[in-house]
């Protein structure tokens, strides 16, 4: 998200389009479609959930194309992104909503506070930290390298299981 807006200035040098705005919130995607692959194709597939696998994806088309068919007109490629960030978003919720009874996700979600809240500093300080060294493609390099290890550090410091698993076999190997 961070990185949508030097990224498009850099990779397609448009200054002043939309494209660094549709690739933040588009970029909300990535969580959705990874949260609710997890619950589709690794629970009700293997499960043999056939219909509760199929809802989502019905119900998710229908909100698409109607949305699609009244947002673009009006607001071009934000009204699409917006529509692929709430179809998904929707999605997910179905997805989680179908298998509630069949699945503890109390169990499934409970570790998953420490990934959202170094996210969401990681997101915080990738807003408030500016970096602007004359040079797009290594503000980008900088930007990167810098939030990834605030995320790293913040899912240590939150005990992320994780990140306790992964340090604990690179110390022991």
């Amino acid at each position: 998200m961070i990185n949508a807006d030097k990224f498009t200035h850099w990779f397609w040098a448009t200054k002043g389009s939309t494209m660094g705005w549709n690739m933040f919130w588009g970029s909300l995607i990535i969580i959705f479609v990874s949260y609710g692959g997890v619950f589709a194709n690794q629970y009700t597939l293997s499960r043999g959930l056939f219909k509760i696998y199929s809802i989502p994806y019905y119900a998710g088309a229908f909100i698409s194309v109607t949305l699609n068919v009244l947002l673009i007109p009006h607001f071009g490629s934000l009204g699409a992104t917006f529509v692929i960030v709430f179809t998904e978003g929707t999605v997910l919720f179905l997805r989680i909503f179908l298998v509630r009874n069949e699945l503890p996700l109390r169990q499934v979600v409970v570790g998953e506070w420490t990934t959202v809240i170094s996210g969401l500093a990681t997101l915080i300080v990738g807003l408030i930290v500016p970096v602007n060294t004359g040079s797009l493609f290594v503000d980008l390099v900088i930007q990167t390298v810098m939030l990834t290890l605030v995320f790293l550090v913040g899912l240590k410091v939150t005990g992320n299981r994780v990140m306790r698993d992964l340090l604990a076999r690179v110390t022991h190997h």
